[in-house]
Parts: structure tokens; sequence; C-alpha cells
């Protein structure tokens, strides 16, 4: 069936009107059934990005896109993988030195109730947030949802910035049509190959249980200090214990430790 016929199609639905639901019109409503579609062939990294550049651009216009997928906790998104559409370079920059921690304000309030969150970035600026570090760079309105899996934990989060217009209701209701459809295809985009997996197991066998608890709380960002009082160990046999994790993940700094540990999934049996 050609675009032409299936618009006419959802013409006759709607009644050649907008939808009393969505407020879509037929051309509209024909878009989001082939966005659904094409999402569905979503099946790497790349093609996921050439999705959101293009076939969600058209239904949910943005100037820049920052998405996570990870392990969520009180105060953000542990993210695991990141996904930035046209993100500028100091953004980005500002994004790296925060290494996998969403740590954001708009993040620990979406949890609570799980509603899209509207927000003027230049009324909102919090010099804390990492993913809300996009006010000191001009990005304008914002609106962002996120999705949560069965097991309570993990999930996907995306941040919607310089949107074209007032971000208003219209805008929630959208977001919540769309995000199920974004967390599948970002969970399929990502999915681990089989070497990969080789990898991490080997990785995790090389490392004691303590190492992987110590690993745990390097990712939750606990100094040495923390890790001591918390594991009820001195703090000399904490700074060994980190070193002998710095030197069986080949890395040289706690960042790149916690980094490498979320990259590999090396702690996902314990959350």
């Amino acid at each position: 069936m050609t675009t032409n016929k299936l618009v006419n199609v959802f013409g006759e639905i709607c009644g050649g009107n907008v939808s009393p639901v969505t407020g879509w019109d037929p051309q509209t409503a024909y878009e989001y059934v082939e966005f659904c579609l094409r999402g569905l062939e979503v099946k790497s990294r790349e093609a996921f990005e050439i999705w959101l550049r293009n076939d969600l651009r058209r239904l949910f216009p943005y100037g820049m896109l920052l998405c996570g997928l990870g392990n969520f906790q009180a105060t953000g998104l542990i993210a695991k993988h990141l996904v930035s559409i046209d993100c500028p370079i100091e953004c980005g920059n500002t994004i790296k030195r925060c290494g996998s921690l969403l740590d954001n304000s708009i993040i620990s309030k979406w949890l609570v109730g799980r509603e899209p969150q509207l927000v003027d970035t230049k009324s909102a600026h919090d010099p804390g947030d990492c993913s809300t570090s996009a006010n000191v760079h001009n990005l304008g309105k914002m609106a962002s949802h996120g999705m949560v899996d069965v097991d309570g934990r993990t999930g996907t989060y995306f941040f919607f910035h310089r949107i074209p217009d007032h971000a208003n209701e219209r805008h929630a209701k959208l977001l919540k049509l769309l995000i199920p459809h974004l967390h599948q295809a970002f969970t399929r985009a990502v999915q681990p190959s089989a070497d990969s997996l080789a990898v991490t197991r080997k990785m995790r066998q090389s490392l004691t249980h303590r190492e992987l608890e110590v690993l745990d709380l390097l990712i939750k960002g606990k100094s040495n200090w923390e890790i001591s009082k918390i594991s009820n160990r001195s703090l000399t046999t904490v700074k060994h214990e980190v070193s002998k994790i710095l030197s069986k993940l080949s890395v040289t700094t706690r960042v790149q430790a916690a980094a490498r540990g979320v990259d590999l999934g090396l702690l996902d049996f314990m959350r």
C-alpha cells in the first residue's frame, strides 16, 4: 500500500479530522505507525542513531538528544550506554567528565511519579547535574521521560533539548507514546555480542567477590575512606584492593575502572 493510500485510510478512520485522543491529523498518525515499524528493524547502535536523527525528529522535533541505558538509583542513572545526537562539543566534554553517572535532579523527580518532565533549562540550572549542565550551553527548553524494566532497576532515560515550541502537555502525551518504542530499540541496539560476553565473563572471573564489591562502590563514587567504613576494613587494605582492581582491568585511574566496570557489565549480576 502506498503512502498516500495509507494516509487516506487514516483519514477515513479519523473522519478526516484531528484525533480527539492524540491531537494528530491522518498524516501524523501514519508517520507514527511508520516510526514504530522502522523501530522494529533497529538492530545496531548505528541504526538506532539514524532512526533517532531522522524518523524520531519528524514526530518529535528537537535540537539535541541525550539518552542513557543502565541502572537507576535514587540520585540518577548509572549509564552503561550513552547515545547523543547533535550534542555540542562543550556539552559532550562535560558529560564525559561526569563519567557514567547521570546524577540528575530531574531523573530523581521522575523516579517518584515516572511522568514526563518539562523544563525550561534557563530557569532550572543546577550546576551539579551533568545532564542539565546543558543549561550553560544554551540548549533551550527540555522535555524528558524514561522507562524502567520489570526488575525495577534497569531502564532508559531520554533528554530532548532545544525543543522548538514551549514544552507543554502535548509533548508529555507524545513522549508517553514514543518512549516504549525508544526503550525497546535502544535495548536491542546495544545487545552484547558473543565475543563481548566472553570478555565480561573472563574479566569477572579474574576479580574476587570482595574486589567486585569494592568496584561496585567505586562506580557509586565512593572514596577509599568511605569504602573502608562501609566494608569495615582498614584504609590500607582498601587501597591495596583498589590497586589490584586497576591492574586486573588494565586501567590507571578509579574513574577508568568504574567506567570499564559499567561498560563490561561486571556488576550486573549484583544489581
